[in-house]
């Protein structure tokens, strides 16, 4: 039975590009006098990398990704760029881990850290957000009474809502503000959204700011 040489059907990698060698098509060679790599379009030896009848370029300005290979690091280790900008290596990747995280947030202690799902400053009365985080809009249900729609739904209704409320925000004396409440509406309460309320002495008012926050 006949065997015909169809060449190959993947590049090769061949390291650092030597004038001596004799290369084959779809060979990939490093040439360190300008940092790519080159890709041979045929069977050349003596033809630099920058002939473009004998190569193309493979990967410009790849630096030492093809000069020598890359040696199989260690376990827990990543691929990063050497401290000369030249060549990839393995190594520690410095940068913040979940640990580092919790000790910039805790002041180093040993409490547990969790994050709040989902704020919002609102003004009463007319459900403007002032600002907000993964809300995507306050329904002004009634007086007193709002709906707070999650960007992004929660996984239970196992959450904690926490808020405040103030009446007279903008005035020019600081209210002490002896009857504003916050409360939640029990059966209006899912994992896309829950519903609230501020009072005043004796019944649901408006008041000029309303802040609310989840956690879980």
């Amino acid at each position: 039975m006949a065997t015909v040489n169809i060449g190959n059907l993947t590049f090769t990698h061949k390291g650092d590009y030597a004038s001596g060698t004799t290369y084959a098509k779809n060979d990939v060679v490093y040439y360190s006098t300008n940092g790519n790599a080159y890709i041979a379009k045929q069977a050349t030896q003596g033809n630099a990398p920058t002939s473009t009848a004998h190569w193309d370029v493979f990967a410009a300005g790849s630096g030492g990704i093809w000069n020598a290979g890359l040696s199989l690091g260690s376990a827990g280790q990543s691929v990063k760029v050497n401290s000369a900008g030249n060549a990839l290596e393995f190594g520690t990747v410095s940068g913040y881990t979940d640990n580092d995280v919790k000790t910039l947030l805790t002041g180093a202690s040993s409490y547990p850290v969790f994050a709040c799902r989902g704020w919002a400053n609102v003004t009463g009365g007319t459900a403007a957000i002032r600002a907000s985080g993964n809300c995507s809009s306050i329904t002004d249900v009634g007086v007193g009474h709002y709906r707070f729609n999650f960007t992004t739904a929660m996984n239970d209704i196992n959450y904690v809502v926490t808020g405040a409320s103030a009446e007279n925000w903008s005035g020019s004396t600081d209210s002490h503000n002896d009857h504003a409440g916050f409360g939640l509406r029990r059966k209006l309460f899912t994992t896309s959204m829950f519903e609230f309320e501020t009072r005043g002495q004796w019944s649901n008012t408006d008041h000029e700011m309303v802040c609310v926050a989840t956690f879980r």
